[in-house]
């Protein structure tokens, strides 16, 4: 959805794995509101009336994940890659340490905005949270739509109502404690220190501090990329130029953004591209590749194209 803009606010569907097992692996916001479930079949899917659908792709993940990084590097040099919720296996957050950006962006409130705003600008719909330890922000950034900023010292009893499934907690510990009773933040704190680490160790202690929003770490910063990649899986082969054209444009357009939110450009450029066997028993698939230098460094999505076009025209995939 980040790369095709005509299907954002629209209900759709990520389908993974070969029929008959083909599954739900992820849905828009829209298409859950239709009845929309993970791990349905695709039958049941389309009998809540959506209609639009991509397969998996989890280069375009990675790439997404990518962009999502560059975004906190606008704000802080030092930033990580949040964990994974158990029940989905997509990168989908990413934390950033502010302490001592407000001189250069102002407050709190003022570098969420900014941060909304620079997602925005790539294609993403996101929820910012702030807090005084990267748990709780994580946890309420899952927890609460919008922009959240939590004051110091309110963790627990601003967490306390939102489920314990936020915290990515492991999946054998949450179904222990949903046969507890326990099924919030605040009830998990609740529990007594001491009974918890006989029955669920020193793990489901440093579980219960996450969960009190106590929690203080210091993030393990992600090195700065020294490469932007885009990508896009299609479901057809594109046999026409203007076609193949319509496609990079998207992609440059991300990268091109990219590059932007750091001051940068560019003076290479690599098209990687899956030519598809001639024989249809090929198994497998030849690449396309071509490595453009420039003169000077450029950041402008049109000179990309432009070029681009003339290279292609001049070498079209697949001839020798």
């Amino acid at each position: 959805m980040r790369l095709d803009a005509e299907l954002r606010g629209k209900p759709v569907v990520i389908y993974q794995g070969t029929p008959p097992l083909t599954r739900v692996f992820a849905a828009s916001p829209t298409a859950r509101d239709l009845g929309v479930e993970l791990g349905m079949t695709k039958l049941q899917a389309e009998a809540c009336g959506v209609a639009e659908w991509r397969w998996r792709s989890v280069s375009q993940e990675a790439t997404a994940q990518a962009a999502l990084l560059d975004c906190a590097w606008t704000i802080s040099p030092r930033i990580e890659p949040g964990p994974k919720r158990p029940e989905e296996d997509l990168p989908d957050t990413v934390v950033l340490d502010i302490a001592g950006c407000e001189k250069l962006f102002g407050s709190p409130q003022k570098i969420a905005v900014d941060l909304k705003r620079a997602a925005a600008d790539v294609g993403f719909e996101t929820q910012v949270a702030i807090a005084g330890n990267p748990e709780a922000a994580i946890c309420a950034a899952r927890g609460f739509a919008g922009i959240t900023v939590i004051p110091e010292g309110k963790e627990a009893e601003i967490l306390g109502d939102l489920p314990l499934s936020l915290l990515a907690l492991p999946v054998e510990l949450l179904e222990t404690l949903r046969r507890w009773g326990t099924h919030t933040c605040a009830e998990f704190a609740a529990l007594p220190e001491l009974a918890v680490i006989e029955r669920l160790g020193q793990e489901g202690r440093l579980w219960q501090r996450l969960a009190n929003g106590s929690d203080v770490r210091a993030l393990l910063p992600q090195d700065f990329p020294s490469q932007f990649e885009e990508c896009m899986d299609l479901d057809f082969p594109v046999d026409l130029l203007e076609s193949l054209l319509f496609v990079l444009n998207r992609l440059l357009e991300q990268i091109c953004l990219r590059l932007k939110m750091h001051v940068l450009a560019t003076s290479e450029l690599t098209v990687a591209l899956t030519l598809q066997p001639v024989d249809s028993r090929g198994n497998e698939s030849l690449q396309h590749v071509r490595k453009l230098r420039l003169p000077v460094p450029v950041k402008e999505r049109k000179f990309f194209l432009n070029f681009l076009k003339l290279v292609l025209q001049g070498n079209r995939p697949g001839e020798r």
